[in-house]
């Protein structure tokens, strides 16, 4: 019997999402994501960033340049999405895509952020140009921790909606 859907209890939120394993797939096997913020007029700010999917804690950790657009976007407005997507060449309906929804959280400490640096290394460094990573200068860069609250998947034209969802809490009976 193929298990269809995983539980994930994110430890650091109290929270637990039933995410299928379609998605999960998808999402690790995107080596970017769009993150997109939004500017002090509403309009909207899209780059794209190299990303760490923490699957027991529902997070998605980045670096940027604690000076950027998306710095700024992000301090006053904590609210982030992210999308990504493969299209087929030939039909459409075979196009599938992501889009997660989260609250970001900041972090300068050094040590965290050298250690998501070090996971953005083991990633990407076979994957992509060197140059991309070595982009990174530790005194510059800012921790970007997005908790994710809510997935939306779609392959052609079927959507999956998935809610994280607070935990009740458990009582233990004697």
């Amino acid at each position: 019997m193929v298990k269809t859907s995983t539980t994930i209890d994110c430890d650091d939120f109290g929270s637990r999402c039933y995410i299928s394993n379609d998605i999960l797939i998808f999402l690790l096997d995107r080596k970017l994501l769009y993150c997109c913020t939004l500017t002090t007029i509403g309009m909207p700010h899209i780059t794209p960033v190299m990303y760490n999917y923490e699957m027991n804690r529902c997070l998605i950790s980045f670096l940027i340049q604690k000076n950027s657009v998306k710095a700024r976007n992000l301090k006053r407005n904590p609210y982030v999405s992210f999308t990504a997507d493969t299209t087929h060449q030939t039909d459409p309906l075979m196009n599938s895509g992501i889009m997660i929804n989260a609250v970001a959280t900041f972090s300068d400490t050094t040590d965290e952020i050298r250690e998501v640096f070090q996971r953005l290394q083991r990633r990407y460094s076979s994957h992509m140009i060197p140059e991309l990573v070595g982009a990174y200068t530790l005194k510059s860069d800012l921790l970007v921790k997005a908790s994710i609250f809510k997935i939306v998947y779609w392959k052609g034209p079927f959507f999956k909606r998935f809610v994280c969802k607070k935990r009740k809490p458990s009582y233990q009976t004697r």
